[in-house]
């Protein structure tokens, strides 16, 4: 029989903790350390989705390009210069 595994931990395992934390903790505190963990979880997705928004900010950002130097632009709207076969 295959049962479904979270980190490794059966469902036995599970129960087991389970019934452990709600001995120790009581019926009482358990709603307020789910919510304090909810709570800490998404400060770090938050965080961490911050972090990576400037990483990437900072990947994407534009250098200026030198004085004096050819921009794609400038290549773009250049006239081709057509030659003669003239010799």
């Amino acid at each position: 029989m295959l049962q479904r595994a979270i980190f490794g931990f059966g469902t036995t395992e599970l129960m087991l903790i389970f019934g452990v934390v709600l001995i120790v903790f009581g019926p009482k505190k358990l709603p307020e350390l789910a919510k304090g963990l909810g709570k800490g979880l998404r400060e770090f997705r938050k965080a961490s989705d911050d972090v990576s928004q400037a990483i990437h900010e900072a990947s994407v950002e534009e250098i200026e390009a030198p004085k004096g130097s050819v921009t794609p632009e400038a290549v773009e709207t250049a006239v081709p210069v057509e030659r003669s076969e003239e010799q």
